[in-house]
């Protein structure tokens, strides 16, 4: 079982789509009180980024800030976004992730109140599982949680 970002008949698999989740723009308070935070998007050229590498780019909320970097190297790349996340709680720039993921640490500040993108989301299992009982249990487990989590996923206040 698993969360896919991407619909895709790559692989024999039953899916039901979910909320979409919400992507925000994130700083540390850190950054914040040293440099201050952008007020528009346009404004993120002024400041440190923190960018997806090209092959990452697939999934739009990963890529967009690529239209905002500047041309004077004040961007980093990553390739994860766990390794994003860690650069941006070392007050490394600004850097685009997931609500949720930005809303677990307290370090960390939106840069723009509303999400940017919402990006469909899929829970997924292989399709010669779906008689299983026990399969089926924890699946409707799973959309009953994420559910409730919708705000949460969405970006929007709980």
């Amino acid at each position: 079982m698993g969360l896919l970002l991407k619909r895709c008949e790559c692989f024999r698999r039953q899916d039901t789509q979910i909320n979409p989740l919400g992507w925000c723009v994130f700083a540390s308070k850190e950054y914040a009180v040293l440099y201050g935070l952008p007020k528009t998007p346009e404004d993120l050229r002024d400041h440190r980024l923190i960018l997806y590498t090209e092959t990452r780019h697939h999934l739009t909320g990963l890529a967009w800030m690529e239209q905002y970097k500047s041309d004077d190297d004040k961007f980093s790349r990553v390739n994860t976004s766990s390794v994003a996340l860690r650069a941006v709680l070392a007050g490394a720039g600004i850097v685009t992730l997931p609500a949720y993921e930005g809303a677990e640490h307290f370090s960390l500040v939106r840069v723009f109140l509303e999400p940017f993108y919402f990006q469909p989301a899929f829970l997924v299992y292989h399709e010669s599982l779906r008689d299983s009982a026990r399969i089926r249990a924890v699946f409707d487990e799973l959309t009953t949680y994420l559910d409730r989590k919708k705000l949460l996923l969405l970006g929007k206040s709980e």
